[in-house]
């Protein structure tokens, strides 16, 4: 079957060109009316037509691209929370015309700064978004001498942006929420926080630290990284509980570093004859539930909102390529507390 070009398309709907070509793109196919668009697609699927992309890109001086660029990219790929942030950031980019492409680069000491340079000269996309994995020194000024957008991902172990517009999660009103839930009887107990030592970690305790009452310690019981890989959270949490259950089983309220952690914690809760949520308050970080289905949802948790930022990532590295004199500012995304058996109190629902 021959190729059939979209002049014909045009002229077999009985539109013109610029018609088909708004309909095929899903930037611009609300401009055209559904029952319009439904005989062009029809029309295209029955005489096999798909517009070309090389001649979309060449004409329009764009690729039609954004560039997700990772130091440790199989750590990512490997997270279910990354991955539910980037299905939400391809789904978004997608419904705009613009198509997610994965740019490792080795984040070896010798290669790293070679690596980004190779990635950044092949100009293989309208503009990047990078992982605060990133934002080093030595690596900005590359990004910035691109004349792309850029985006950074930033959260609480991460705040430095280099100067670039972030998308941030913040959790200081969720952990805010869960103070001011505490009864004052609560308060005089024993809090300790519970996971692997690591930049995340160390971050998150300092937020509920800074946000505790007067007067209230948390102590920190912290247990070597021993994997890379999320999914093996848990079998590290399991074992350093049962090294360190003495400990644990003074506390009144123990806050996770992640919800693996936070399952293993509530799993030694029980093997001891106690119960989450009773003898001892649980608090997880991830809201695992929402990422994995199946995943046991007792838990109190922070969600910090990995779709949300998919989201709200596509839509701000889109906005600087449509209006490049946009003001590059950035945006916040509060995390948000999720209520779960393990912490039976109720929350209020905002914090200013």
């Amino acid at each position: 079957m021959r190729r059939r070009s979209l002049a014909e398309i045009a002229r077999l709907a009985g539109v013109n060109p610029s018609t088909v070509s708004r309909a095929l793109n899903p930037a611009t196919a609300s401009l055209i009316s559904r029952e319009r668009r439904q005989k062009i697609i029809a029309l295209c699927d029955q005489l096999g037509f798909r517009p070309q992309a090389a001649a979309r890109s060449f004409a329009a001086g764009k690729t039609f691209s954004i560039g997700y660029v990772s130091g440790q990219l199989a750590f990512d790929m490997s997270s279910p929370y990354y991955s539910a942030c980037f299905a939400a950031l391809g789904t978004e980019l997608q419904r705009h015309g613009y198509s997610l492409i994965m740019i490792p680069v080795e984040h070896e000491d010798r290669a790293f700064q070679g690596g980004v340079r190779d990635a950044l000269l092949s100009d293989r996309a309208d503009g990047y978004i990078l992982g605060a994995g990133l934002l080093e020194e030595q690596t900005m000024e590359m990004f910035r001498c691109t004349g792309r957008p850029i985006v950074s991902l930033a959260y609480h172990n991460m705040p430095s942006t280099g100067g670039f517009p972030a998308v941030e999660i913040s959790i200081d009103r969720a952990i805010i929420q869960i103070w001011r839930a505490m009864p004052e009887t609560l308060l005089r107990q024993s809090f300790a926080f519970f996971g692997c030592r690591d930049g995340s970690s160390i971050s998150k305790l300092s937020k509920i630290r800074e946000h505790a009452p007067a007067g209230v310690e948390v102590a920190e019981l912290f247990f070597p990284k021993g994997s890379r890989y999320n999914v093996l959270d848990y079998i590290q949490a399991e074992k350093a509980a049962a090294e360190c259950w003495p400990l644990l089983a003074r506390q009144k309220v123990i806050w996770c570093t992640s919800d693996l952690t936070a399952f293993a914690l509530c799993d030694a809760i029980r093997r001891h004859g106690l119960e989450p949520g009773r003898d001892i308050m649980v608090m997880g970080y991830d809201h695992l539930a929402a990422v994995a289905p199946g995943c046991p949802d007792y838990l109190a948790t922070i969600d910090p909102g990995w779709e949300r930022c998919g989201t709200a990532l596509a839509r701000k590295i889109l906005k600087f390529i449509i209006s490049p004199e946009e003001e590059r500012r950035s945006a916040t995304l509060h995390a948000r507390f999720v209520p779960g058996r393990t912490f039976p109190f109720p929350i209020e629902d905002e914090v200013n």
